[in-house]
């Protein structure tokens, strides 16, 4: 689907496997749809999310759907604050935390869900990037990739500090666990980035089931090659092709086309 609402033709796609090893689907995404949303796409920009859900039974697949939820009923409630993106999708994902929690203590076969979250929004000529855990948002500029988030998880820390390699990292038997998620806490912190967008700018939102397995070169080579609709679809095979081992959720957008005269030093405030 595709949309000119701001100084760019955007262009957005997603899709979501189960990959290879698991029976049950628990990731979850949302493209804000025009029949819905389109009327506050120019005060509020258009809202972008995957959740990659945890939790026993089909409790995963709850906590990231009720993430999920929860964030685009709240971004784009009755709130008519002038708020900015960022403080916007800060405010939803906190609602989505404190919903799962609550739900997760009333329900006992829900005890201990929690999800992942990485959301993007896109407003005139600016790209806010909010997340918990380690689903990942990337910007490919001019063919070079760029991990705009960075993952909370056990490995992620233990490399920062010099404990761990990259390469130790990546196979490490810890390298699911995540330190920051939604649901597990009453009060979460969420992660919050601001982009100038250019023309021809690519962003990839997506679920641990491709970063662990497709490196960023690999997945920018795939973004350039071919447009959001195909290059979803060739992401996910990818990933399966190299083991599949978990949930596997992608959401591309290109931005084409030139931007207006837009003041690039004044942020999306």
């Amino acid at each position: 689907m595709d949309h000119r609402y701001t100084s760019f033709h955007l262009t957005a796609a997603g899709c979501t496997d189960p990959g290879q090893r698991r029976t049950v689907n628990q990731d979850a995404w949302r493209i804000a749809g025009e029949a819905e949303t389109a009327h506050l796409w120019a005060e509020r920009g258009r809202f972008f999310a995957v959740a990659d859900g945890m939790g026993g039974h089909a409790a995963g697949e709850i906590a990231s759907q009720l993430a999920i939820d929860t964030m685009f009923d709240e971004y784009y409630g009755s709130n008519n604050a002038p708020l900015s993106p960022g403080i916007r999708m800060e405010k939803a994902i906190l609602a989505a935390n404190l919903k799962i929690y609550e739900q997760a203590a009333l329900q006992e076969t829900q005890a201990g869900m929690g999800t992942t979250i990485v959301a993007a929004v896109v407003r005139d000529d600016w790209l806010t990037i909010a997340n918990v855990g380690d689903s990942r948002a990337y910007l490919v500029r001019d063919g070079e990739p760029l991990q705009i988030t960075h993952d909370h998880s056990w490995v992620a820390e233990q490399v920062e500090v010099g404990a761990l390699s990259e390469e130790e990292a990546q196979n490490h038997m810890y390298r699911s666990v995540v330190t920051r998620c939604l649901g597990h806490r009453s009060e979460v912190s969420v992660d919050i980035f601001d982009y100038a967008l250019e023309s021809g700018d690519v962003v990839l939102l997506c679920s641990d089931g491709l970063s662990n397995q497709v490196s960023a070169e690999e997945i920018a080579q795939i973004l350039i090659e071919y447009p959001p609709d195909q290059a979803t679809g060739e992401l996910v095979d990818l990933a399966n092709q190299y083991g599949g081992p978990d949930n596997i959720t992608v959401i591309v957008l290109h931005l084409l086309e030139p931007p207006g005269d837009v003041d690039q030093a004044k942020g999306p405030g």
